[in-house]
């Protein structure tokens, strides 16, 4: 039926299949440059297609596409990298995506409140400055902070509360460095996720599942995860933590930040202690700081996005995790349970 690669494959809301890839011929259609619809029964051209690759495609909810690869045009008209279909004819959103060399669009996600994410690799949206990934509110372009380099945005996930987690060949996000090809977008903040590929490698492959975890594919090496220690905390009420943090033993070292996977909190750090440097993270709302013995105060260190004023332990199972890039940093965790008094 299709003559050449398949890149892309989605569904619209009235059950039809739509696929974007090198074809140029879609079951005899010899219209269906790059991108095709199947009904269930048979092909069809969408238009008079694009003049180049389509790698991604999403559906609205009113079944109109968004298309995004390596085209210039879509029905003829110029449309750079990434357009949309209204069902009838292609469109243009506003100046595409251009720059950053070879440039393209990878993937396409469709977030809350109907925003397109777009991730590959240019250097402007719209015309507007974005770092190989955008988002479109259905009239613009915005970037998201300083995007990630300095490579492409290859593969996106939207988690169930809205949130983007973005792989591809890039080892910065927001100018923080992240987790190797791997970052997470809050809505306002870029930060990192509590897992490491090693070897530099290019994080492809990206799907979530129902429950919330996460998977991807890469290209070379292995990954590494944050140490989880089970907490109990006897009290009755909620009990704000104080972490102190132990530097390497023997280099300098990345710290990602601190989990509660059960409460769902997290405090980023963009922190990198040197051997033998120790830090205090004290939790406790009315008392809130991050001293180190080196630096002296170092709060400036916590990442936007964190939840440094709600870190907590609820009674009963706390799982922690601590995530670096070091095996010799070690943490302990004191807190003072609390109950609850009528």
């Amino acid at each position: 039926a299709i003559n050449n690669i398949v890149r892309g494959l989605t569904m619209g809301p009235a059950g039809i299949v739509y696929v974007g890839g090198d074809f140029t011929n879609a079951g005899g259609d010899a219209n269906a440059d790059f991108i095709a619809q199947w009904n269930g029964a048979a092909w069809s051209a969408l238009g008079s297609g694009m003049n180049g690759i389509v790698r991604s495609m999403v559906v609205l909810p009113d079944s109109t596409i968004y298309a995004g690869g390596d085209f210039t045009t879509a029905d003829g008209n110029a449309a750079v990298k990434i357009a949309y279909w209204n069902g009838s004819a292609w469109s243009a959103m506003g100046a595409g995506l251009t720059g950053g060399g070879t440039n393209r669009a990878f993937k396409l996600a469709l977030g809350k409140n109907n925003l397109l994410y777009v991730g590959g690799t240019f250097t402007a949206a719209g015309g507007v400055a974005a770092s190989n990934i955008a988002v479109w509110n259905g009239v613009a372009f915005a970037p998201l902070g300083s995007g990630v380099t300095p490579a492409d945005a290859r593969n996106m996930v939207i988690t169930t509360d809205g949130q983007l987690i973005l792989s591809g060949d890039f080892n910065s996000a927001g100018g923080f460095s992240t987790t190797s090809g791997l970052a997470q977008w809050t809505g306002a903040a870029w930060v990192p996720i509590d897992s490491n590929l090693v070897s530099n490698p290019v994080a492809a492959g990206l799907a979530l599942s129902p429950g919330g975890d996460f998977y991807t594919s890469t290209n070379i090496g292995s990954m590494i995860s944050s140490g989880i220690t089970a907490i109990t905390n006897p009290g009755t009420a909620r009990s704000y933590p104080i972490i102190t943090i132990y530097g390497p033993t023997v280099a300098a070292a990345r710290i990602f930040g601190i989990w509660n996977y059960t409460t769902n909190r997290v405090v980023y750090l963009n922190y990198t202690p040197n051997v033998g440097e120790n830090a205090v993270l004290t939790l406790q709302p009315d008392n809130l700081s991050f001293v180190s013995n080196f630096r002296g105060d170092i709060m400036s260190l916590v990442m936007p996005g964190s939840n440094i004023a709600d870190f907590f332990l609820q009674p009963g199972a706390n799982n922690i995790g601590l995530f670096t890039t070091s095996t010799t940093i070690t943490a302990s965790l004191y807190y003072r349970p609390a109950v609850v008094s009528l």
